[in-house]
């Protein structure tokens, strides 16, 4: 499913996935992974609309225990120069353990670990695209961590696309 912002084009659609937005105050691309997640299983998409700031909250939650249970990341963690007190929702993490910590934080948009995580606890691929120049252009696409995906079959996909 697709996460829409700023766009009110009609024209501008992306392969047949209807536009909806999750909202959010920092806390959107947790809302729109559990939306996604919601109609892909079944879910409607008003009711899933509904849900989506406690279902982003939980998936929140369930990323920061996984990575607080694991320590995947602990060896490559460095203070990305992009973090910003706006985009973590308070002071910037310095060490690997305020990381952690942080990513509770309400307010703290997702980060590539965390998008990791995400695609390993919703056992999903998940796909970014960005409305740029005219076109959708693919940003990244991100799997479920290795070490947890042994005995899984390919994973269906999860895409978001941003508008900003």
């Amino acid at each position: 499913h697709v996460q829409k912002t700023d766009l009110d084009n009609s024209e501008i659609n992306f392969q047949g996935y209807e536009f909806a937005d999750a909202g959010g105050n920092g806390d959107c691309g947790y809302r729109a992974l559990s939306v996604a997640y919601a109609i892909q299983d079944g879910r409607g998409i008003d009711d899933a609309l509904t849900a989506a700031k406690p279902m982003g909250a939980t998936l929140r939650a369930q990323i920061t225990s996984h990575i607080s249970k694991y320590d995947h990341f602990k060896e490559f963690f460095a203070v990305d120069p992009r973090w910003t007190v706006e985009l973590e929702g308070r002071p910037i993490p310095t060490t690997y353990s305020e990381w952690v910590e942080a990513t509770a934080r309400p307010n703290r948009w997702i980060d590539g670990p965390c998008l990791s995580t995400a695609a390993t606890k919703l056992r999903r691929n998940i796909a970014i695209w960005k409305w740029e120049k005219d076109q959708w252009v693919k940003q990244t696409v991100t799997t479920p961590l290795p070490s947890h995906n042994k005995t899984w079959r390919m994973p269906p996909n999860i895409l978001l696309c941003h508008c900003f």
